[in-house]
């Protein structure tokens, strides 16, 4: 799965010593990535998975990431651009590859 590295826009906080991954919404925004984690986590949750286009990777020793941390993301699927980046919305056709 390609990876990025992308600006988390939301605290994560987990109980156990597992490693998580969170699904969210991947975006760029003036060359830079964000990841805003969905609302449901849960694994009946199936319409968080339906908008997430990432996985954030919570590693097994991390309790809690703040807001503004940079995380490891594996993406699901292409990255939508801001408009106006290029002169319009298009789909960031590469990611870094992990």
């Amino acid at each position: 799965m390609p990876t990025i590295i992308a600006e988390l826009k939301m605290d994560i906080e987990k109980s156990d010593n597992r490693r998580h991954f969170v699904r969210a919404m991947v975006s760029c925004e003036d060359n830079k990535y964000y990841a805003l984690p969905t609302k449901s986590q849960s694994s009946g949750g199936l319409s968080s998975m339906v908008i997430a286009n990432g996985l954030i990777v919570v590693p097994e020793e991390v309790k809690n990431i703040s807001a503004g941390s940079m995380v490891q993301v594996e993406m699901l699927s292409a990255v939508k651009i801001s408009p106006g980046l290029f002169g319009g919305a298009r789909e960031a056709r590469e990611v870094i590859s992990g």
